[in-house]
């Protein structure tokens, strides 16, 4: 199973990706909620991986990625999205993506808060559910 954290740009992409602010992945100080998907800087040439000190990793596609397109890569692989903010557009991209996707029985979505389980537990019926912690 692979976890993933989604955001919503500007004008409406799923994206892949921790943060909102982009410092940490890009080197910017922009926010995905604020920029348009074609405006979204590269990630850096190399990362370091915060679990294992002194390592890094780099990788040749540079761009953030979009939820479909992990989609798409992953087809069978059961997925964990973590809805990263109590945003109804979010959640409506998300669920219309699974349901696109068909991937209603192996993608778990969901956030610590109750009020956003609640939210993603209306828009796609059928899918696994994350319960909150």
């Amino acid at each position: 199973m692979l976890e993933i954290d989604c955001q919503l740009t500007k004008d409406g992409y799923v994206v892949v990706a921790h943060d909102n602010n982009l410092q940490r992945l890009t080197g910017q100080n922009i926010k995905i909620s604020n920029t348009l998907l074609k405006d979204l800087p590269l990630i850096k040439a190399v990362l370091p991986v915060d679990f294992h000190p002194g390592r890094e990793v780099q990788g040749s596609d540079r761009r953030i990625p979009l939820l479909r397109d992990v989609f798409q890569e992953f087809p069978s692989i059961p997925i964990n999205i973590d809805i990263k903010e109590e945003n109804d557009r979010l959640i409506k991209a998300v669920s219309d993506l699974v349901r696109e996707n068909q991937r209603e029985d192996i993608t778990v979505w969901g956030n610590f808060r109750h009020t956003t389980v609640k939210k993603c537990q209306n828009e796609v019926s059928g899918s696994l559910w994350q319960k909150p912690l």
